[in-house]
């Protein structure tokens, strides 16, 4: 079970006496003494003469943390800038935040070295954990990129204002967003890197773009981004489009697949298939890094009325988001007319729950129940809502524990109904019996049409049709094995005592 005090370094505890620990955070202030309310972090924002807080200026002011599992997180009176942040969840009563420290830290913990924070508040998830568990999710299936968490009382100005989940403000660095720093002494080299998002609400950003189909797109980094570079960007993006409405977008070589990152948008989508992100396509992030020919999906961002947490689509426990979510729908409707797309998102799901997602998920929400037992009793008595719909909930219940339960039931009803819906769109469902398992230590990369695996050894590896009968036999020794040129259709590739199907 993870640790009750802190998320991001939970393997790193230390249970010193809590008073002792306090004594040695204490700030040096005239304001009431900081003191920590639960066994999770207390954290204390001060704006300036108590300067109230906007949406789109940081004011100055100071923080405070308190964290007698981890001293090393502890804060005195730091300079940081507070502003708000969200669009919806702005214009509700419990705020978010964001906060810009005045010198880069692992803020509670997390992994980035950063200054900018995100305090998400929750207020329409009454669980709590529906980011958090997006994260968890996103961080098993091993995107290359997935959002740290933290909870922590939060303190603003003195007063207590509830509990907060913190984590990383979408951004490119170390140990987040992986995109690579553009030099601006070489505005010839355009490649990258560049943040980009699909996003409904990219008109009242700096910089943005609209595609042919119409799809919106923000620019958000490089920040001070040149003509050359968004000219670039932008037909680069639109390069993707225009191949995957092509006659030819199901080819490998002269479709969509060949400048797309294939595992980041097969873990995406069945990602946000699985928790059910209404918003998935009013907000998809996507990146493409320098001297990669590559878009590649992620990071998992902004899951709030995931999780059948919508009534814009009533219960949506048995609707794909593909067909049922919030537009614009465009780009993923097209995909899954392709055949290869549906099959490999079934073999995804389908190796999943193979793996246990369905366990690992539950668990995860359990155990972190048990983590903000106490801050969420703190939380409801501050903002007295449990019953109350304050948003979009589609169900509302008397007790913290009714919403966790009612996160876990949806949880085993969507991999149950998912890999129903996902089996009978797939264009290949049946099994060969040749006897292998599904492949997990390689797989197909179609950008270079070869087989990828972690370690080079000298091994034989077969190709089958669709029917199971053997079509040719390779030796190979390196990491990457390119394939033989073959007709567009189902194949079986066994190797290593596992087999990997894959449309070529």
């Amino acid at each position: 079970m993870p640790s009750a005090m802190n998320l991001c370094n939970m393997n790193k505890l230390s249970f010193l006496p809590l008073m002792a620990t306090i004594l040695l955070c204490l700030p040096k202030t005239d304001a009431a003494t900081p003191t920590q309310l639960t066994n999770l972090p207390s954290v204390y924002l001060y704006t300036d003469n108590g300067a109230s807080i906007d949406h789109d200026t940081y004011v100055s002011g100071t923080i405070t943390v308190m964290d007698a599992a981890h001293p090393e997180n502890c804060m005195t009176n730091e300079p940081m800038q507070i502003r708000g942040r969200g669009n919806s969840t702005w214009r509700m009563d419990k705020k978010p935040y964001s906060i810009k420290l005045g010198t880069p830290s692992h803020f509670l913990g997390c992994p980035a070295n950063a200054s900018t924070w995100e305090f998400i508040a929750n207020y329409a998830d009454k669980s709590m954990l529906r980011g958090a568990t997006a994260f968890h999710l996103s961080e098993w299936i091993g995107l290359e990129f997935s959002p740290a968490t933290a909870f922590a009382d939060v303190y603003l100005n003195d007063k207590y204002i509830g509990n907060y989940h913190i984590t990383d403000h979408m951004e490119i660095g170390a140990d987040r967003v992986p995109v690579e720093v553009q030099d601006a002494s070489t505005s010839d080299n355009l490649t990258g890197g560049y943040f980009l998002e699909v996003d409904g609400w990219a008109t009242s950003e700096p910089h943005y773009f609209t595609t042919n189909h119409d799809m919106p797109v923000t620019i958000h980094y490089p920040e001070k981004i040149s003509s050359k570079q968004t000219r670039y960007i932008q037909s680069f993006v639109q390069g993707f489009e225009t191949k995957l409405f092509s006659s030819n977008f199901k080819d490998a070589e002269k479709g969509y697949r060949a400048v797309v990152d294939t595992v980041s948008l097969i873990k995406w989508y069945v990602a946000i298939e699985l928790v059910g992100n209404p918003d998935a396509f009013w907000s998809t992030f996507i990146y493409k890094k320098k001297d990669n020919n590559h878009l590649f999906f992620g990071p998992l961002w902004d899951y709030d009325i995931a999780f059948n947490n919508d009534n814009r689509l009533g219960d949506a426990t048995r609707k794909t988001m593909r067909e049922d979510a919030h537009n614009p729908k465009t780009w993923i409707q097209q995909l899954w007319k392709d055949e290869w797309f549906r099959h490999a998102s079934n073999m995804c799901l389908r190796q999943w729950i193979k793996n246990g997602v369905e366990e690992e998920l539950c668990r995860y929400v359990d155990s972190m129940a048990v983590v903000l037992n106490a801050s969420q009793t703190k939380n409801y008595e501050c903002w007295n809502v449990l019953s109350t719909r304050v948003y979009r909930e589609v169900n509302l219940y008397d007790t913290y524990q009714g919403y966790v339960d009612y996160l876990k039931t949806y949880i085993h009803q969507r991999v149950a109904f998912l890999s129903e819906n996902f089996q009978a769109e797939d264009p290949y469902p049946a099994e060969t019996g040749i006897g292998q398992t599904m492949a997990e230590s390689f797989y197909y990369s179609p950008a270079t049409h070869s087989l990828c695996f972690p370690v080079a050894k000298n091994r034989t590896i077969t190709i089958y049709s669709a029917g199971g009968a053997k079509l040719q036999t390779l030796q190979a020794q390196g990491t990457t094995v390119s394939l033989p040129d073959l007709p567009h259709a189902l194949y079986l590739i066994a190797t290593d005592g596992e087999l990997l199907k894959v449309v070529l």
